[in-house]
């Protein structure tokens, strides 16, 4: 992260969710990552067919972008 640039993306879909969606946008903010600080919002897999709340927050290392899941 060689600049102070900071990018939030928001987005339904994100790994470890495996839609096409998911696989895209996990791309778009990697290859950000490589310019800014990247921040991920995104649902939990499998949120739109089941109702959960609660949780901790998951992430993953080695992308280059921070995860933050609700």
């Amino acid at each position: 992260m060689p600049s102070s640039r900071k990018v939030v993306v928001a987005s339904q879909h994100y790994p470890p969710d495996h839609s096409t969606t998911a696989a895209i946008m996990s791309a778009i903010a990697e290859r950000i990552a490589q310019e800014a600080e990247v921040v991920v919002v995104s649902g939990m897999p499998g949120s739109a067919r089941r109702r959960r709340r609660g949780g901790p927050p998951s992430s993953r290392s080695g992308t280059g972008c921070r995860e933050r899941r609700r």
